[in-house]
């Protein structure tokens, strides 16, 4: 894996092993033409020009392996980067994930106590429903005992009062069980 200064470098060295490429060019160019000066010259003219190929095949191989290495290089840095941001990301969601957490635990501390305070009006509520049951007797009972006379109407309004509160706690203690069962 390299960093983006040594594919800068990398680079740099492709481009002077082209300017070598171009220097051995000219030297096989200059080669030829002294082919011409004589035969003894053109045996090591000939030698030095294969040479010379030789060299420029190298450099070719050289500069195609440091361009792949540029690539890779380029290839490893976009890598890295996106791995950050990932890591990033995680850390992020990591912490979204906390604060849920910590809010779920709040909330389910909420509920626990709604739920206590439901136990307790749904207690009240049943006591409230024995209390009214109690007195409609009694109520009942006065009226129809010789001791006390208890007007109808008066007797019917206090009956509706007291229907009307049971009623009122069988449905709330029957709301108190819906909320208490989901």
């Amino acid at each position: 894996i390299f960093s983006r200064s040594e594919a800068d470098r990398k680079e740099e060295i492709i481009e002077q092993l082209r300017i070598q490429l171009d220097d051995q060019i000219k030297q096989n160019i200059q080669v030829e033409d002294k082919l011409e000066i004589s035969q003894t010259d053109l045996t090591s003219c000939k030698e030095l020009n294969d040479q010379l190929i030789l060299n420029i095949k190298e450099l070719e191989f050289q500069i195609s392996k440091l361009r792949d290495e540029v690539a890779n290089a380029h290839i490893a840095a976009q890598n890295q980067q996106e791995l950050e941001k990932l890591q990033e990301t995680i850390s992020l969601i990591q912490k979204e994930k906390d604060t849920v957490n910590s809010e779920l635990i709040s909330l389910k501390r909420e509920f626990s106590t709604l739920l206590a305070k439901l136990d307790k009006q749904s207690k009240d509520l049943t006591e409230a429903k024995l209390n009214a049951e109690k007195s409609q007797k009694v109520i009942k009972q006065l009226a129809e005992s010789s001791a006390v006379s208890i007007d109808k109407e008066d007797y019917d309004k206090l009956k509706a009062q007291l229907d009307a509160k049971v009623c009122e706690a069988l449905s709330l203690q029957s709301d108190i069980q819906i909320i208490k069962d989901s």
